[in-house]
């Protein structure tokens, strides 16, 4: 989903609706895939906006549990809405499995390999082809290692400068 730098029309605002303040750690995702019902989007093949990496960041530290929950509760309410067009509800199994593997990575970076082992099941059992994917193993290995990469890069970095 888009990411910093976004630039939209104030009317897809109006029609989607405000940034939903009770979410933590994916609001962004939420608010995204009800624009998303509302038009087209277009990718400018330009670095726009950039963003920091640090011990503190969204991004990097590890989640509490409700906030790990998040993408599940997200893509389920998202999901329940009436208006959803018949080509997206096709894709609602693989949908379902990307929630659950996004769930089970925040888990897996906050060390909680239970929890991410069971949504890593409901993946699977959801689309085996999501499971399989290179994005999925990329996920998991980002939720296995991807704080202590980033330890070493920034480690790496300091002593370059």
């Amino acid at each position: 989903h888009p990411g910093p730098g976004a630039v939209f029309r104030r009317s897809a605002w109006l029609e989607a609706g405000p940034w939903n303040t009770e979410l933590k750690q994916n609001p962004d995702l939420e608010f995204w895939m009800r624009v998303a019902l509302r038009g087209d989007f277009r990718r400018i093949p330009a670095e726009l906006a950039a963003f920091r990496v640090h011990s503190e960041s969204q991004t990097f530290r590890p989640a509490s549990a409700r906030c790990a929950d998040e993408p599940i509760f997200i893509v389920r309410k998202f999901l329940e809405r009436g208006d959803l067009p018949s080509w997206l509800l096709t894709s609602k199994d693989r949908i379902w499995s990307t929630a659950h593997l996004t769930s089970a990575q925040l888990h897996l970076r906050a060390g909680r390999c239970r929890i991410a082992l069971s949504y890593l099941s409901v993946a699977w059992s959801s689309s085996v082809r999501t499971v399989l994917s290179w994005r999925a193993l990329k996920m998991m290995l980002n939720g296995l290692f991807g704080r202590f990469i980033q330890h070493i890069r920034v480690r790496s970095l300091v002593r370059w400068l």
